[in-house]
């Protein structure tokens, strides 16, 4: 099913100007000399799975981000992304080290997020999910626990308290985990190709 440049609305995002067609032909242009980004457009191009593409400025307040299928509402104009959507904010590029990175870098970023969720669908979206939890489902989630059955006031207020200290790290965790990842694999990779400074570390 492959790469779908996306024309319309989508969810709760805005649509894109039609003016941006030509930010995302130049940003494909900027990382052609990457052998691992062309890696990455013939994994997605040949997937059995669509992936989005969605280009977006800063007025509607959201920056380069990839949307697993699992996120995406189930109307008919997203349940057809069953690889994500990756999201591209112009007006944002990467900088590293003082430089600012091509924006096709950016775009394949996301989209290396999108091959993460493809490639290995069960880990992906079960890190997504862990990273994405806000704070009223982590207390959910720590008024619940089992542990705290049976504590006098004194100690299961200490037991929450380090309940939610482990379960936001572990949300650190999983984001961090994804990224590495990604940067690792991807990221990294297509910077060195291209002669840029790169980052080891996503934090």
């Amino acid at each position: 099913m492959g790469l779908q440049l996306i024309d319309k609305a989508i969810g709760g995002l805005a649509g894109p100007m039609s003016q941006y067609y030509a930010n995302y032909v130049s940003a494909l242009t900027t990382i052609y000399a990457s052998s691992t980004a062309q890696s990455i457009l013939s994994f997605l191009r040949s997937s059995d799975k669509a992936v989005g593409i969605l280009l977006l400025d800063m007025s509607g307040g959201y920056d380069s981000m990839h949307i697993p299928a699992s996120v995406l509402s189930g109307d008919g104009a997203t349940k057809v992304f069953t690889g994500g959507v990756a999201v591209l904010n112009v007006e944002n590029p990467l900088t590293i080290r003082g430089t600012v990175i091509p924006l096709g870098v950016s775009l394949l970023h996301e989209l290396g997020h999108a091959k993460q969720n493809i490639e290995r669908t069960e880990w992906y979206e079960a890190k997504y999910a862990e990273c994405m939890r806000g704070d009223d489902a982590i207390a959910k989630l720590v008024e619940s626990d089992p542990s705290l059955k049976g504590l006098s006031f004194k100690l299961a207020r200490e037991k929450k308290a380090e309940l939610k200290g482990q379960m936001l790290a572990a949300k650190k965790a999983a984001k961090l985990e994804i990224e590495e990842d990604n940067i690792q694999r991807h990221e990294k990779p297509i910077l060195v190709q291209l002669g840029l400074p790169f980052r080891d570390k996503y934090d």
